[in-house]
């Protein structure tokens, strides 16, 4: 009867929670991460709701348990101009919440604090009010505190519970009885968490971190990398890349305090609990602790929106060769059933995210170079490729202008120009003349594709002048080859490293099992 009943236990846990939730393992990530700035410490203020408690405690040498639980919470840094009054302190955080709550009975604004002062009584109790007013109703020896430095305030938003406030430079943590919490906070996302919480204040703002089991983790992954609605395969494809992307970089910004963050342009997306995403359930649970991995270490699987065709090794787009990621032909992103499927949703006839078309005049063009990579060549007079990889991506590109020229190179090719890919062509806006050639034939072309003979019959292009003079033999004519714009006409999403996710999608569609479109991708990994 004893071993029937366990059973069931495992099995009402195992569907509470998505994944593994027996595994031990935990992994720390960085909520509202500003990829920016480099830190998660943004949050002005957050809420917290658990209907099944969140209990308190602190992150010291010696991890102290609070003897408090709240369901509604809202956490912010205190305000130093608020009037508060210390009416009593101690050595354990027991006997001190004892009297904040005898003086919270009294009708007082009460708070358990915490404060790494170097005392024997680190623990206090303080109320917000005026001093002569607390000491003359209640307490002879209140003193008024004025707070310096950070200081992080807890307040219980049922009004059950006394608030706590907390030194900066320590973290609270605050843990779930059982079920998700949410977590809100003011001009940021509303979403649901499993796992535990740790807060620090800096500068007045709060950094929250996120602890929870590892496939909880990839749970909170897989569905916002990819689309719930997509084939089992092609989760389950995301769900092996993203936990052996965790793995390698669960250490990523130990300095900050966490492993990885929730951001997709640093780590990966990570948006917490959705219970109806039951595909994402499945795959992950289907995959649970599977990792990829090369010659027996765990490989950093890298994945992108759509390759255009065609994937790249990896130091043609960043600089390190890693020797599983290959440029790679990938037909199955630009299929023609793919491209049907994308034409529908999108409404457009580029096809996003597998082609797209971009056109700009020629002052957007060098305000981009400008402000993106601060590079001012004056008037621009040419975009020119210089360079390109096995996939087509370019690798260098010059631009060159009536104040110098600037070679592009690798990622700067794309993100120059604000483009979802550096696999593109470049067509630029110029008028057309017309010209003899040889035999005495009459043709149109661009401007800047006009060359001069010169004497010894050699042909050039003039490309150290922005017009080019004309002459039929009675008049000239000056033409400026300055483009008036320019047209990016490319096809991929992302930097065409890895798995296509697109690419995924079609191959799980078409049958294909997770191992076979991670092997296709990725050359000589195993998955275990």
């Amino acid at each position: 009867m004893k071993k029937i009943i366990f059973i069931m236990a495992i099995v009402f846990f195992s569907r509470l929670f998505p994944g593994s939730v027996l595994a031990q393992e935990t992994i720390r990530v960085g909520l509202y991460y500003d990829a920016g700035l480099r830190t998660n410490a943004v949050l002005l203020s957050a809420e917290f709701i658990n209907q099944q408690g969140l209990d308190v405690s602190l992150r010291l040498a010696d991890p102290v348990v609070l003897p408090v639980t709240y369901t509604h919470a809202s956490l912010m840094p205190v305000n130093q101009s608020a009037p508060l009054v210390q009416v009593g302190a101690g050595s354990t955080a027991t006997d001190t919440l004892q009297l904040a709550r005898e003086t919270k009975s009294l009708g007082y604004k009460t708070y358990l604090v915490y404060r790494s002062d170097g005392t024997a009584f680190p623990y206090k109790v303080w109320v917000e009010g005026i001093e002569v007013a607390v000491k003359s109703a209640h307490y002879p020896s209140a003193v008024a505190v004025y707070p310096q430095g950070d200081l992080l305030l807890l307040n219980d938003n049922t009004q059950a519970e006394v608030g706590l406030i907390i030194d900066g430079r320590v973290a609270l943590l605050l843990a779930p009885r059982g079920g998700v919490t949410r977590v809100g906070a003011s001009g940021q996302f509303t979403r649901n968490y499993e796992g535990a919480f740790e807060f620090t204040v800096s500068g007045g703002r709060i950094a929250v971190v996120n602890t929870p089991g590892m496939e909880q983790y990839i749970f909170g992954v897989v569905p916002y990398e990819m689309y719930e609605s997509w084939p089992v395969e092609a989760l389950k494809a995301q769900a092996v890349a993203a936990r052996s992307y965790a793995y390698v970089n669960q250490n990523k910004h130990r300095a900050l305090g966490f492993g990885v963050c929730d951001s997709p342009a640093c780590c990966q997306k990570y948006a917490g609990f959705n219970g109806d995403y039951v595909n994402t359930r499945r795959a992950v649970e289907e995959t649970a602790g599977k990792l990829a991995r090369y010659n027996g270490k765990v490989a950093q699987l890298y994945y992108h929106s759509n390759s255009g065709g065609h994937t790249e090794n990896s130091e043609d787009v960043w600089s390190n060769p890693v020797p599983y990621v290959r440029a790679t032909p990938d037909p199955y992103s630009v299929n023609d059933s793919l491209l049907i499927h994308l034409a529908s949703r999108t409404g457009s006839s580029s096809q996003f995210p597998a082609k797209w078309l971009y056109t700009h005049s020629r002052q957007e063009v060098e305000d981009m170079l400008r402000n993106n990579i601060g590079v001012n060549i004056g008037t621009l007079l040419e975009i020119r490729s210089l360079n390109q990889s096995e996939g087509g991506r370019h690798l260098e590109i010059l631009v060159r202008g009536t104040a110098g020229e600037y070679t592009l190179t690798r990622s700067q090719t794309r993100s120059a120009f604000n483009l979802p890919s550096s696999l593109y062509n470049i067509i630029q806006a110029q008028q057309r003349v017309h010209v003899v050639g040889a035999k005495g034939i009459t043709k149109e072309v661009f401007v800047g594709e006009v060359f001069a003979t010169t004497s010894n019959g050699a042909a050039r292009a003039a490309h150290s002048s922005d017009s080019i003079v004309l002459s039929n033999g009675s008049r000239t004519r000056t033409v400026s080859k300055v483009a008036s714009g320019f047209a990016f006409d490319g096809r991929g999403w992302g930097h065409g490293v890895g798995m296509s996710q697109w690419g995924a999608y079609e191959m799980a569609k078409q049958g294909h099992t997770y191992q076979e479109i991670l092997t296709y991708y990725f050359r000589g990994i195993s998955i275990d």
